[in-house]
This record gives C-alpha cells, sequence and structure tokens, in this order.
C-alpha cells in the first residue's frame, strides 16, 4: 500500500461555523473514499482557525473512518507572535512537515480581499509558503474573489498561477478568473455530498436559517453587507407570513457559538422567540446541533426552507427540500446559478422588503412542487459537476 501525506488548509471540522465544517467532512470524506478504491494510505492534517473544544465532530468522524487527524491552528495573530519572538522556523507551517500536496479550501469563499486586508493577507500567505516549501497546492473548489485593490489582485493572481490547480464552485467565480488570465476548471460546491441521514417528512413543516451575523449587522454591526433592506424586519415578516398561513416554523441555526454572541444564530433566534413570538406555538426552535450532519438530516425533514447561510440551504437542496435562499452576497447566485437552481432572492441592490415578501410568498404559495423538483434536479447537477474534480483526485491518488 502506498502512503500519501496531505494538508488540508483552511479545513476545520470542529468549527462552529457548520458551513466551515461541512466542507472539511465532504472533503475529507471524498479524499478517504478514493484512497480506500486505490489502496491507498492517507496521512491527514488539518490547518485553520482554532477548533472548538466543546465539539465532538472530529473525534466522531475519525472513528468512522478509522484515521487520526491532527488539527493546526493558523492565523496572522499565530504567524505575527513567532515573528516577534524570532521564531522564524515556525512561520512556515511546512518547514516541519514534509506534505506530498496541499489542499486549500479557502473557507469556502475567504480568498477574496471583501473581508479586509488582513484577511486577505492569512488567507495568501499559507498560499505562499507551500510555494515556498515546493509542495504542489491544488486550491479545492470555492468561491474566488472580487479583489477589489490593484496590489491584491496581482499577489493573488501570482498565487493562483503558481497553483498546480485551481477548482471554482460556481461560474462567477470562473467568469471572474477568466477576465484575470488565470486557468482554472469550474466544478460545484464539495458540502453537496455531505452525507445526512434521511429523516420522516413532517408535515406542514416550514424551516428558516436566521443568521446571527446579519441579524446584527455583519461584524461591524453597521450593515457590513450592505443590505437594501433591514434583515430584523424582514425575517419577522416572513415568519409572521408563515403563521398565517398556519405552517409549523422551525427557526434552524447553521453557526452555532457560545463564545462569539454576534455570529451565534442560535442564541439570535432564541431571542427573536422570546421577543417576538413567545406565545406562539407555531413558532419553534430547531434542536442545538452538534454539528452539520445533525444539521442537515433535521433540514431533510422539512417541507420547506429558507435562510441566509448558504451552506444551510446548500443541506437543504442537496436533500431535495423546496427552497428560496435570501442572499447577502454574489456567492449565492454563482453557486446556485452553477447548478441552475434560480430561486434566490437577494437582499442588495434596489430591493425594498415589500417587494421581497411578495416575490418570496408568491414562490412559496404557488410554486412549491416546482422548487421541489428544481431542488432535486439541481442536487443531480452539483454530483455531475463534481466528477471533473473526483477524476482529478483519481489522477494524484494514483
Amino acid at each position: 500500500m502506498k502512503d500519501i501525506k496531505i494538508c488540508l488548509f483552511w479545513h476545520n471540522l470542529n468549527s462552529d461555523n457548520y458551513g466551515v465544517s461541512a466542507l472539511a467532512i465532504s472533503h475529507l470524506n471524498l479524499l478517504v473514499e478514493l484512497a480506500t478504491k486505490k489502496n491507498v494510505v492517507l496521512q491527514i492534517d488539518t490547518w485553520g482557525t482554532p477548533a472548538s473544544g466543546l465539539l465532538k465532530i472530529q473525534t466522531d468522524l475519525e472513528n468512522r473512518l478509522n484515521l487520526k487527524i491532527k488539527h493546526h491552528s493558523y492565523s496572522l495573530r499565530h504567524v505575527a507572535r513567532q515573528l516577534v519572538c524570532l521564531k522564524f522556523i515556525n512561520i512556515n507551517p511546512f518547514k516541519k512537515h514534509d506534505y506530498d500536496y496541499v489542499f486549500d479550501i479557502g473557507e469556502g469563499d475567504s480568498f477574496t480581499d471583501i473581508y479586509g486586508l488582513k484577511r486577505f493577507i492569512i488567507f495568501s500567505i499559507n498560499k505562499y509558503f507551500a510555494l515556498r516549501a515546493k509542495i504542489p497546492i491544488i486550491i479545492a473548489p470555492q468561491t474566488i474573489g472580487p479583489f477589489n485593490h490593484k496590489f491584491t489582485s496581482k499577489i493573488a493572481g501570482y498565487l493562483m498561477r503558481k497553483s498546480d490547480a485551481i477548482y471554482v464552485r460556481d461560474h462567477k467565480s470562473s467568469d471572474y478568473l477568466k477576465s484575470m488570465g488565470v486557468k482554472h476548471v469550474e466544478a460545484s460546491d464539495v458540502a453537496f455530498l455531505l452525507p445526512y441521514d434521511l429523516q420522516k417528512i413532517c408535515e406542514n413543516s416550514v424551516g428558516i436559517n436566521v443568521s446571527g451575523l446579519l441579524w446584527h449587522g455583519g461584524y461591524t454591526q453597521n450593515n457590513q453587507f450592505n443590505l437594501s433592506v433591514d434583515y430584523q424586519v424582514l425575517v419577522i415578516a416572513i415568519i409572521k407570513g408563515f403563521v398565517e398561513r398556519g405552517k409549523k416554523v422551525f427557526l434552524v441555526g447553521h453557526v452555532i457559538s457560545d463564545t462569539d454572541e454576534i455570529e451565534d444564530d442560535y442564541r439570535t433566534m432564541c431571542n427573536l422567540k422570546k421577543q417576538y413570538f413567545e406565545d406562539e406555538n407555531l413558532v419553534e426552535l430547531a434542536p442545538k446541533f452538534e454539528g452539520p450532519i445533525q444539521a442537515k438530516s433535521f433540514i431533510s425533514s422539512l417541507e420547506f426552507f429558507t435562510g441566509s447561510r448558504m451552506h444551510a440551504t446548500i443541506a437543504a437542496i442537496s436533500t431535495g427540500v423546496a427552497t428560496i435562499p435570501l442572499a447577502y452576497s454574489r456567492k449565492f447566485s454563482g453557486v446556485f446559478g452553477t447548478i441552475n437552481y434560480p430561486h434566490t432572492i437577494d437582499l442588495y441592490g434596489d430591493h425594498n422588503i415589500a417587494e421581497i415578501e411578495k416575490v418570496f410568498f408568491n414562490q412559496f404559495d404557488n410554486n412549491q412542487y416546482l422548487l421541489q423538483e428544481n431542488a432535486k434536479a439541481s442536487a443531480e447537477k452539483a454530483k455531475k459537476n463534481l466528477n471533473v474534480y473526483l477524476q482529478y483526485l483519481q489522477g494524484i491518488l494514483r
């Protein structure tokens, strides 16, 4: 048997953000499954944001796959600390570790400068270190760009052109990289392959994911994502619309953090329920999930789903649930447009709440069967799109 040592950068299995965790689980599952077929033994390290000590996602996955995984925390603060202490050998994570390949998934959408310069730097520097160490680096399927400054665009272009392969998960990233003259391959989001346990359908049910981040106005708490509507007002209006229709509403969290109040969907929804729907028995909190597989399994029991955490809506579509994603950025229409799912509603641009409500409930009232059929077809399209990436991985493992 052949041993291959792999570094999965910007993968975090025990992440409070279950979208990040879903990407890591799906990608790792895919690699292990292909390696088993090729009679290859994988040694895997993950690198990324600090893991939550309260979650057991990694332990459960290790037991299921009979695999030991080591996670390394990596941040700009870590790099700066090593510089201050003159521990130069610790700055480059690849000096101490002899990897055959580095797979960088960028936590799905972080290889850009729209989240600020510090975030761009930390998501770029590991790529540079891999190149310096002469380790093949593969940019795994993700949203890439935009790069709105000349110097960030030049740095990103250099790093990508030196990479061994680049895969994007959406047509908008593909178009953007074409404009930069960067060779790449278009696939889909690997989280469409996240495993789950299919549940019995709960009749008359709808699920709504309320993003704690959007509820609080982003990290700046000042409409960071330039939404054209008041997110809190819109969410309350949609829930009231479901209640008026006699639907059983489940509030579904997909970022669950005991340490970050702004990000935490669950705490936000608890406060929302208490403040606006405390006496309404048709509005209920979904369980406090312990990982993305549990969340996806629950979502599979719903008749309809909507939300603003993209991977929560991916979980719904990939289980064939009628879904209306509520988008705060271009990554939604890119990812779902690539799989021919045309039902995303943008919360930015020149829209107002009345217009969004009208479009939303027109689809909900009149097109649920079409939404469900399109979800099933789009889930299959995503899997088909990912075949090109699977073939590439098979070539590496061969």
